[in-house]
């Protein structure tokens, strides 16, 4: 018996054929909250989001204002949940128990870099050791903006500068032998792994080292403030510290989340112009030696190659 297939589609046209109703059709939502609330509550107790203390991945900062929150204990108010750093969280335990039993790497090696304040130690984490190798492996887990900035500037001061502190806790506690430093930026969208960007350096102290006496310099003059001034005239001459938003997670969340005051959104204030005037009122309320000392801690590290005498 033939079918003919003309007369079944001229009848499909003309309505000849029923249509059955679509079948599992969503229904409004009731679940899902309950769901969500448990995945934030997790994402934000974990250990990493609830550190107070500064670590290694954040002393090599360009932005200054974030460094002197941070040297104070301050953390920011978190808008939402972190998913991306969840997610890059979430691939480091796998690593984690990937490279756990093999001899020759150690996960999660817990290392001290070094000390910025009399009994105020910087420690932090290093994601993978290669006794092999004598490096330190750092994961990354990223998007494509990150990954096509960093071929084509290379990984940032914050991020070399860790890694360099990674190397001088490893050294601290092997008594040396660190040799390499690695960042490997593993795609977080792609479907290879071989899209990520691979980055190895022979270990380098000086970075690190020199992160580590900005932010003891910077808890000098934190200090000096506090006790000459009080904590009021810190708030403010924090206030006026550099802001970098291209780099700062922290400045370019604050932007992406903030919400005007009333006062803000009569004049038609944008964030930008707000943020001016806020910090232009604590430029003013300043001391003038408080001003002066705004241009003392520098943003970036400039490596140094001193001639030797005799060559």
């Amino acid at each position: 018996m033939s079918v003919d297939y003309a007369a079944i589609a001229k009848a499909a046209l003309n309505g000849g054929i029923h249509r059955p109703t679509e079948w599992m059709s969503p229904e409004p939502v009731r679940i899902w909250p309950d769901i969500r609330r448990h995945i934030a509550e997790h994402i934000r107790n974990q250990p990493r989001t609830l550190q107070t203390e500064i670590g290694p991945s954040e002393l090599g900062t360009q932005c200054l204002h974030h460094l002197a929150q941070r040297l104070m204990g301050r953390k920011p108010i978190e808008q939402d949940i972190k998913w991306l750093p969840f997610i890059g969280t979430s691939v480091h335990a796998q690593f984690e128990r990937m490279f756990g039993d093999e001899t020759e790497f150690e996960t999660e090696t817990r290392v001290d870099v070094g000390e910025i304040w009399p009994g105020r130690m910087v420690s932090g984490s290093i994601d993978l050791w290669s006794a092999r190798h004598k490096a330190t492996i750092d994961w990354k887990i990223v998007g494509k903006s990150t990954l096509d900035s960093v071929r084509r500037d290379g990984p940032s001061q914050q991020y070399r500068i860790q890694a360099s502190l990674y190397g001088i806790g490893m050294t601290n506690r092997l008594k040396g032998a660190v040799e390499r430093s690695c960042i490997y930026y593993l795609p977080r969208n792609a479907q290879s792994i071989d899209d990520g960007y691979i980055y190895e350096t022979g270990f380098d102290p000086q970075p690190g080292l020199w992160a580590l006496n900005r932010a003891r310099l910077m808890l000098c003059l934190l200090d000096t403030l506090r006790t000459g001034y009080g904590s009021e005239t810190v708030d403010d001459w924090i206030d006026c510290l550099p802001r970098d938003p291209q780099h700062c997670f922290t400045c370019s969340d604050t932007a992406k989340n903030w919400h005007p005051t009333d006062d803000e959104l009569i004049r038609g204030l944008d964030y930008q112009s707000a943020l001016k005037q806020r910090t232009d009122a604590a430029y003013e309320r300043l001391p003038d030696l408080a001003r002066t000392m705004l241009t003392i801690p520098p943003e970036n590290y400039q490596p140094t190659n001193p001639t030797i005498k005799g060559e």
